[in-house]
């Protein structure tokens, strides 16, 4: 009975008194129980006081994004379009490792603005892989800025083509409609095939 009023709570944090709650023998030590209920109540209140000015404060950038859900996990509830979106990023990027060598040996004669765009496609296709492989973050946007780009491009060029005054051999304005094509697998069904997670 001697050790009975001797213990200290005021260090403990809430759930350690919580535990310490459970195991006490109130009979055999009732000044340790008085003082563990004193310290319980304590900290509820001071937790009750912390939580309305937490509360108060704004969300950060980071947890606004994660609540709008840039940064939010997906899953793919179309298995056909996630196999379609990984083996033409894969295609696209090995193109990517091939042709950079050659890029490179040549960029004197590359003009800058078109080494710049080079540069940035590959970062978004890099982009777009790091983010299929973690299964979160900013998806819908590397996705509609990909396939907006495939649109453009071969939808571009396709109407260069059928305006020029040359003719243009056949095999041309299939891999100009292949592009726009592609574009268009990998942005009209994007809504229907991907979901953040929890909705």
């Amino acid at each position: 009975m001697d050790s009975d009023g001797k213990i200290d709570y005021s260090q403990y944090e809430l759930d350690e008194l919580r535990q310490a709650e459970a195991t006490i023998n109130s009979i055999q030590y009732p000044e340790n129980y008085a003082n563990l209920m004193a310290a319980i109540e304590s900290r509820l209140a001071e937790s009750a006081q912390v939580e309305p000015q937490q509360a108060a404060l704004p969300p950060s950038r980071s947890e606004a994004n994660a609540e709008n859900g840039v940064l939010a996990p997906f899953e793919f509830r179309s298995v056909l379009y996630k196999r379609f979106l990984w083996a033409v990023l894969l295609v696209v990027l090995l193109g990517d490792a091939i042709s950079l060598p050659a890029v490179l040996a040549d960029r004197e004669e590359i003009p800058t603005f078109f080494m710049i765009l080079a540069f940035a496609g590959i970062l978004l296709r890099i982009g777009l892989l790091a983010v299929l492989l973690l299964k979160k973050g900013p998806i819908n946007v590397l996705v509609y800025t990909w396939g907006g780009l495939f649109i453009v491009s071969g939808s571009a060029k396709l109407l260069a083509l059928i305006l020029s005054v040359d003719q243009v051999p056949m095999e041309a304005y299939l891999d100009h409609v292949l592009r726009l094509v592609i574009g268009l697998l990998i942005v009209v069904p994007f809504n229907n095939s991907v979901v953040r997670s929890g909705n």
